[in-house]
């Protein structure tokens, strides 16, 4: 989109469903395509997919680069996996992944932490991931009631400004607030949030102004 004319370009279109996509730091040209079980990487300056890599099984939910090194890469997937990739190293057929963890069942969202320290994972088995550590070997296990009802979309952890905290929906329209220090669930309500939220974005540069949306609503946080 371009903000002064108003204006929204096509840059690419494709056949197969796309269920996440995301951009590389520092590159405004280049994006990663998750289809169903495979991430393309798109050029946007040639408008053509340079690579295509089968990740998974199942769809590819979220993509999600390392804030520190733009080479690591997070993926989901509905085939109950999240895999760590590293793009310098990926070959064409069969790419091994650095690091890989099973849930249950499929997972809908696995995000890097804003120092990159962390990664955090929402499953429909019911349970928030984290990890920490140097390879990400340090685990905690959230309980969450993941199952939204209904028309809504599923529930995805994120982080905040740090961290310190992760923001998800709450089926109680409400938003859980989960310490990464004690796993203490806090949840903020508000007699003006009158739907479930069900995805969450946080300002890049006002730190305390969170963005909230569900069954066609937009609600705004902020912190006093």
């Amino acid at each position: 989109m371009d903000m002064e004319k108003e204006m929204f370009d096509i840059i690419h279109t494709s056949e197969f469903s796309i269920f996440s996509l995301s951009q590389l730091p520092h590159d405004d040209n280049s994006l990663l395509l998750g289809y169903e079980g495979k991430v393309k990487s798109f050029d946007g300056r040639t408008g053509k997919i340079i690579d295509l890599w089968e990740m998974h099984e199942q769809r590819v939910n979220t993509i999600d680069v390392h804030p520190g090194n733009s080479n690591l890469v997070a993926t989901c997937s509905a085939d109950g996996f999240v895999r760590i990739w590293d793009l310098r190293c990926l070959g064409k057929e069969q790419p091994k992944s650095i690091k890989e963890v099973a849930h249950n069942r499929a997972v809908q969202s696995a995000y890097f932490s804003p120092t990159g320290n962390g990664l955090v994972s929402t499953s429909t088995e019911d349970t928030i991931r984290i990890w920490g550590g140097p390879h990400f070997e340090n685990l905690s296990i959230v309980k969450h009631n993941n199952k939204a009802a209904g028309r809504l979309s599923s529930f995805s952890a994120i982080w905040g400004w740090n961290d310190s905290y992760i923001f998800i929906g709450n089926i109680q329209r409400a938003i859980d607030v989960i310490s990464t220090e004690n796993n203490i669930t806090t949840p903020l309500k508000s007699e003006y949030m009158t739907n479930v939220p069900c995805r969450f974005a946080t300002h890049p540069y006002k730190e305390g102004l969170l963005a909230c949306a569900g069954g066609g609503k937009l609600f705004l946080w902020t912190k006093m």
